[in-house]
């Protein structure tokens, strides 16, 4: 095979159905491009794969406080004292804090993590900080840091192909008279006008800052959040991924790789300036800002020497408004530290300002962080589909039927979620057997056992005739159903998706009854949350009874289309499986 051979793995399953799903919410942003070539390598700074602890002048097992300090200060040094910090930081960050630490009077003892593997040092007392790969996998402390933490450093997020690649896209734009934007990979289903796109592994902060990025602009222009989160879903599903290792290697042709710039080099590819600007990974500092050591490495990192080490790493500083795509590596674009001209779509090297896109915000994050899956909790959860007659008839936005957006939103999402949460699959419709109104289809257990036949219960789910709706009876059994199997290590929930109202028959529960069975089934030790999909003509009036009378922990989610329930249910996600 030659050099520039490329088989990618597809990041989630997929079938032409779902394909389409990222094309069914259009973006404003249009296509294509001014193209710019980066050079400079950057030098390794340890295996973000697990922690792995750097030298440092402290042992951690002497005892000494957070904040405490040594007293041990050599003839020659200008501190009166130096102030013990221990933290754990993500690969970019970590080379930064230890060239401030000496000049800031701090010990340092560094230690290199990735995910949310800082946040379980940070609850253990093992260290007093982390900074994490972005303010997503900052959720893994606490919603409240997540938003509020300062930033220490911001790394730009670009587009990249090679350079007859990046010509091809330059004079398509040209062409057309549109600029590149990240919203053409929601409006073109995940790809750059038809060219695949591929992104670092499926659970990486550049994949969580991309579905905010995309779910916040969908949502700008339609003034819909759940069409917005459909639009991330669907773009990130028919994306590859590329290896850790292999992702500062070069671009396959006929293929856009996003990626940290930093990890840019001039055998990598060209940098494709996008003119709506560059998504930033945020790097906050979650933990105690008081402690000392916090304090003089926090002024550190504000100051002129700060910056410089920023940009040494190929970071920037937190807060610019602008970002100079082209300035990958630790040298600039020329190897020498400069900036260098203005870019060119024949890839010549230089550097193009554009503007800096944080994260959207507190309302993104947590949907943002539920796409990337690495943030989700290991549920245990049933999933409960509607199959009465009335699902066979089209959606509001035509093509599909109910039950085929129903299924297609859970095919897609079920591939978010930590594979040990444990799933289960029910449909439902009126006396199914006698005197029971549902089939289990798959019995609960952990995705990494049973995600295929999940894919296949649901994508084989059809309507039953002319079959009523037992929903009243259906609810009830699914929250006992969970309540028998409850685990107290994971979120407890079920998820119903119906298009219609209970239909009274003979052997069913009213309304009535079925409030009753479950206010007087609460258990206030063993929780279930109760949440309600209603497509359609769905009495949302009644569903939204049935959540109070489980005792409100839950919720009823309306949506008329299949975008908004894969919005929808992508928002569950987000609200009810990840760390608090």
């Amino acid at each position: 095979m030659g050099r520039y051979s490329h088989t990618p793995e597809r990041r989630r399953w997929l079938t032409p159905e779902l394909i389409g799903l990222g094309v069914l919410v259009a973006s404003t942003a249009a296509t294509v491009v001014v193209a710019t070539a980066v050079g400079g390598d950057r030098a390794a700074t340890g295996d973000p794969a697990s922690p792995s602890a750097r030298p440092s002048a402290t042992d951690p097992s002497d005892g000494a406080g957070a904040g405490a300090t040594d007293g041990v200060v050599d003839a020659g040094d200008v501190c009166a004292e130096r102030s013990q910090l221990r933290v754990a930081a993500v690969d970019a960050v970590a080379p930064v804090l230890e060239e401030l630490a000496d000049d800031a009077c701090v010990t340092l003892d560094v230690t290199v993590v990735s995910g949310a593997e800082g946040a379980v040092l940070l609850e253990a007392g093992t260290v007093d900080a982390w900074i994490p790969d972005s303010r997503e996998y900052a959720l893994a402390a606490s919603a409240e840091q997540a938003v509020a933490a300062p930033s220490t450093a911001w790394s730009p997020v670009v587009m990249v192909a090679e350079p007859a690649t990046a010509g091809a896209i330059a004079a398509a734009g040209a062409e057309a008279g549109t600029p590149l934007a990240w919203g053409v990979l929601a409006r073109d289903g995940g790809t750059v006008g038809g060219l695949p796109v591929e992104l670092p592994d499926a659970r990486s902060a550049v994949t969580m800052s991309l579905a905010g990025l995309l779910s916040a602009a969908t949502q700008a222009a339609t003034g819909d959040q759940y069409l917005g989160l459909a639009a991330a879903a669907g773009a990130l599903a028919t994306t590859t991924e590329v290896a850790d290792a292999d992702v500062a290697g070069p671009v396959p042709p006929g293929i856009v790789r996003v990626m940290e710039q930093r990890d840019v080099t001039a055998e990598t590819g060209v940098v494709l300036v996008t003119a709506d600007g560059a998504p930033v990974l945020e790097h906050p500092w979650i933990g105690d800002t008081g402690l000392p050591g916090a304090v003089a490495l926090l002024e550190a990192l504000a100051s002129p020497e700060g910056s410089a080490a920023r940009a040494a790493a190929g970071l920037v500083d937190p807060g610019v408004a602008t970002v100079a795509l082209g300035a990958g590596g630790a040298g600039g674009v020329d190897g020498a530290g400069g900036a260098g001209g203005a870019g060119g779509a024949d890839g010549s090297r230089g550097t193009v300002e554009v503007p800096a896109l944080p994260s959207a915000g507190e309302a993104v994050l947590r949907p943002a962080f539920a796409l990337g899956g690495e943030g989700n909790l290991p549920g245990n959860s049933l999933t409960v589909l509607d199959v009465s007659g009335s699902m066979g008839r089209t959606t509001q936005d035509g093509g599909t039927t109910l039950i085929q957006t129903v299924t297609q939103a859970f095919a897609t999402l079920v591939h978010t979620l930590n594979p040990i949460t444990r799933v289960g699959l029910w449909e439902f419709s009126f006396d199914m057997e006698p005197g029971v109104h549902h089939r289990e289809l798959v019995p609960i257990a952990e995705t990494g056992e049973n995600l295929d036949a999940l894919i296949a219960g649901a994508t084989q789910a059809q309507v039953v005739g002319d079959a009523g709706t037992a929903l009243n009876s259906t609810t009830v059994d699914a929250v006992r159903a969970v309540r028998e199997a409850w685990d107290p290590e994971r979120t407890n929930l079920v998820l119903l998706f119906t298009d219609g109202r209970d239909e009274d028959a003979p052997g069913a529960l009213s309304l009535e009854e079925a409030v009753a069975a479950l206010s007087s089934e609460l258990d206030p030790d063993r929780p279930v949350a109760l949440m309600m999909f209603g497509m359609g003509e769905a009495d949302t009036a009644a569903m939204q009874q049935l959540v109070d009378a489980n005792g409100g922990d839950g919720g009823v989610y309306s949506a008329t289309s299949t975008a908004q329930l894969l919005g929808a249910f992508t928002q569950v996600v987000g609200d009810t499986l990840l760390f608090p």
